[in-house]
């Protein structure tokens, strides 16, 4: 005769397990959303309602703690403000800052080509002065004759030193920012492993700290490039050695606020 009733089994409380923590989760959770504010919660609601801002690139909210932080796609971590404004650009000049601008501009470069004409004239045909855009830009290139660097190399030629020193003594008594670039022609380095693109950073480099020797302050330099022959000067002949040259270019100071 079998006997009746005996052991029930475990099931039950494997679900009443499963209960009690899905229960402590969601209370967990209300106690999260209770803390945050009227405008964090508007911003959770949205992007529940809105999922499609994450994927496509919008700021979304994520919950740590009490805190919320906005964050990028990259998961950067953003300033911690009401709203994050991505590129903000710069606020123009108005006309009269524009036109102090280029007057600086065009007295910068008549005083730098005047100290040239006067204290390089030997080497006149290789440097370039000009105003730009940004502000006064200055090119020391290569000749058929005259190099300023080695051959394939980043060591500077007794002439292109004399430039630049020379350069760096008009440099000093300025403020400006000064960006400093690299250049080469469109021939082929020796090597495939060192290119054209690492030739003319490293000249940049050297240009660099050739100036600073000659007491031109580290914190001017704000950039430093080497574009090897994508920029070239003389375009219709990419390899023409004037392409390969050093462009240094002083940056407009902010003009004074014209009331």
């Amino acid at each position: 005769m079998s006997k009746k009733g005996g052991h029930h089994g475990g099931s039950w409380k494997v679900a009443y397990a499963d209960f009690v923590t899905a229960m402590m989760a969601f209370f967990l959770l209300m106690w999260l959303i209770s803390a945050l504010s009227k405008e964090q919660k508007s911003g959770l609601a949205d992007y529940f309602t809105s999922p499609s801002e994450l994927q496509t690139g919008g700021s979304h909210i994520v919950v740590t703690g009490t805190d919320t932080q906005p964050v990028n796609p990259g998961n950067e971590t953003l300033p911690e403000t009401d709203e994050y404004i991505e590129d903000v650009p710069e606020t123009p000049p108005t006309p009269s800052e524009a036109k102090i601008l280029e007057t600086q501009r065009q007295q910068l470069s008549a005083e730098l080509a005047a100290q040239i004409q006067q204290r390089l004239s030997h080497m006149k045909d290789q440097i370039i002065v000009q105003a730009t855009s940004e502000g006064v830009r200055v090119q020391l290139m290569d000749n058929q004759s005259q190099p300023i660097f080695d051959v394939g190399s980043t060591k500077l030629t007794g002439p292109a030193q004399e430039a630049l020193k020379v350069l760096s003594e008009s440099l000093l008594g300025m403020t400006n920012p000064l960006v400093i670039e690299g250049h080469t022609d469109s021939l082929s380095f020796a090597s495939d492993r060192y290119t054209n693109w690492e030739l003319s950073t490293d000249r940049a480099s050297t240009a660099r700290r050739t100036l600073e020797q000659n007491g031109v302050p580290v914190d001017r330099v704000v950039r430093v490039s080497g574009f090897a022959a994508s920029q070239p000067l003389i375009k219709e002949k990419p390899d023409d050695p004037r392409n390969r040259r050093i462009s240094i270019l002083i940056l407009d100071e902010p003009p004074p606020k014209v009331k």
